[in-house]
């Protein structure tokens, strides 16, 4: 995958510096390319344990979604910080959250999937993947942050991305809980997305440049 390996080091200090100022609350480091045309934004703060729609987005294809799974639960905080009602849901050892994201069908260009997310479980990481509308599986590609705490006591806070090879018309993002005997709290999950075009279609975009040049000549 060689997409969202554009997004190196330099890019992701460009995103700390240059779009900081953009990001809203708990949105710490969105992605440079936010707002481009073609790229969706949506973000769930779990305010309301009926709505699965996203509290905010930007998505020209459709509604995004989550998927009420019957095996998680919404607390108003996670029972360890009575003091908290930010709205979490309560993923069981096992268990997973999903997030159906609606996108456009381009098959010569790759899919860039960049995440946010802010949890509670001391010891273990959401695991990402997914799966788009053509069957195809996500691979992790950079950068990946490390977790590091959020704005309350023992929240986390964990930024990634994952990648496919075309962009199939949309996705369905999962965070699963690997801990097999604690639950795990997700507190917030922003998601954003892009298609870019795959180095072959871009080879063949200058070599028709190089073509026309040498015809004007």
């Amino acid at each position: 995958m060689k997409a969202m390996q554009r997004f190196s080091v330099v890019s992701a200090l460009a995103a700390i510096s240059g779009t900081a100022s953009l990001a809203l609350a708990g949105d710490a480091f969105p992605p440079p390319w936010r707002g481009d045309p073609g790229s969706t934004f949506q973000i769930w703060r779990f305010q309301n344990p009926t709505n699965p729609f996203p509290d905010e987005f930007d998505n020209p294809y459709g509604v995004p979604q989550l998927e009420l799974n019957p095996g998680n639960e919404w607390l108003p905080g996670p029972p360890e910080l009575p003091g908290y009602t930010g709205g979490v849901w309560c993923i069981p050892a096992g268990g997973s959250l999903s997030f159906h994201i609606p996108n456009v069908v381009s098959t010569d260009r790759e899919k860039e999937i960049y995440f946010q997310i802010k949890y509670f479980s001391p010891g273990t990481v959401p695991t990402p993947s997914g799966v788009d509308a053509a069957g195809n599986q996500a691979q992790p590609c950079g950068p990946i942050f490390t977790p590091s705490p959020g704005g309350v006591p023992g929240q986390s806070y964990w930024a990634g991305s994952l990648c496919f090879p075309i962009c199939a018309g949309g996705e369905t993002i999962t965070f699963s809980n690997v801990n097999p005997t604690q639950p795990m709290y997700i507190d917030q999950v922003v998601i954003d997305t892009r298609c870019v075009p795959t180095p072959a279609s871009l080879a063949l975009l200058g070599l028709a440049g190089l073509v026309v040049t040498r015809r004007r000549r």
